[in-house]
């Protein structure tokens, strides 16, 4: 897992942000854009204003700013991925993922909200790691189900795709990378055993947990609006009938399937419409944390107070410890906050 941003130790994190790749994509290089040294992600969401008076369109959640943003990859192989021992891989790599949230998020920040922007197949691969932690006897794992505020999946192959509309032209892509087997493509196809199992079992886990209930939807998910032109021939990698779920919010993304996830600037219309939906399910705006060492101060007085009685210093007060007055013992011990 990398962290792209992290507050500083005087803000409190507010919520985690996960992004997680597709098919042959990398942790930076799906969210890089042409010509950036670094992804969108690092160098834009960190940089976020929220205007106060826009929360219609921006929601009314924390800033941006005091969310951690970090990256999740994996091996996007696609022989490897979605060979002969396609589920299996799919749910190895769910519960990889599982361990990495769970390592991340010790301690208090097990419980911060968390969402999750995933793209192509890493939409497959964050339902598969849901519905592992919506059976799993792992508190941890269950954890990471609990606390998930919302998913925005980007060009998600939901219902797969004809033979001959993904599984034949994106072989033809693959090739461009490395020579492989027309079998490689199957778990993509429409009539997929290991899709549909999942997208099924998903569909359930939503109504047995009520996450389907939620306001703002937990879901939103995000089409391609333009094909890509591979090999002399022109086709959409993920129909907007695949990136789809019923019921659940959907929007059109200016891009292809590769430069859907990719944005220059904030005023990207991709970039507008993914970051509103992160802005939506972020946590409702808190007192804002106070600087470091004006909580150092206030904590000092605060001790001082308490070792006090009657205008005399108690014998014994110190920080950290205990001191007995005539109503009792007061406990002197404070709280730490980690930030991970």
């Amino acid at each position: 897992m990398t962290i792209w941003h992290k507050p500083s130790k005087d803000v409190k994190i507010t919520a985690d942000i996960v992004f997680i790749h597709g098919l042959t994509g990398g942790r930076d290089s799906t969210w890089t854009a042409k010509g950036a040294e670094e992804p969108w992600p690092k160098l834009l969401l960190s940089d976020e204003n929220d205007d106060e008076d826009d929360e219609d369109e921006k929601g009314p959640g924390c800033a941006l700013k005091t969310a951690r943003i970090m990256s999740w990859g994996y091996d996007a192989d696609i022989v490897k991925l979605v060979g002969a021992a396609g589920q299996n891989r799919v749910m190895d790599h769910a519960r990889n993922l599982l361990g990495a949230l769970e390592d991340v998020r010790e301690g208090s920040a097990a419980n911060r909200p968390l969402i999750f922007i995933a793209h192509s197949l890493g939409g497959l691969v964050v339902k598969a790691a849901l519905l592992r932690a919506f059976s799993s006897p792992e508190p941890g794992f269950k954890k990471t189900l609990e606390c998930t505020r919302g998913i925005a999946f980007l060009g998600t192959p939901h219902y797969g795709s004809d033979k001959a509309d993904l599984a034949h032209l994106l072989l033809n892509w693959v090739n461009l990378i490395r020579p492989t087997d027309r079998d490689i493509v199957r778990v993509l196809e429409r009539d997929s055993e290991v899709n549909t199992n999942i997208r099924d079992e998903f569909y359930e886990m939503l109504r047995a947990t009520n996450l389907d209930h939620k306001e703002p939807s937990v879901l939103v998910c995000f089409y391609e609006e333009k094909p890509m032109s591979v090999a002399g021939k022109t086709f959409f990698v993920v129909t907007k009938d695949s990136a789809k779920l019923g019921g659940y919010k959907q929007r059109g993304i200016s891009g292809d399937h590769s430069s859907m996830t990719k944005y220059a600037s904030q005023n990207d219309p991709g970039y507008k419409s993914v970051v509103a939906a992160i802005k939506r399910w972020m946590p409702t705006k808190d007192v804002p944390v106070k600087p470091s060492a004006m909580v150092a101060a206030e904590a000092a007085e605060r001790r001082k107070a308490d070792a006090t009685y009657g205008g005399v210093v108690q014998k014994g007060a110190s920080v950290g410890g205990s001191i007995n007055t005539r109503g009792g013992s007061v406990s002197m011990n404070t709280t730490s906050h980690t930030h991970f």
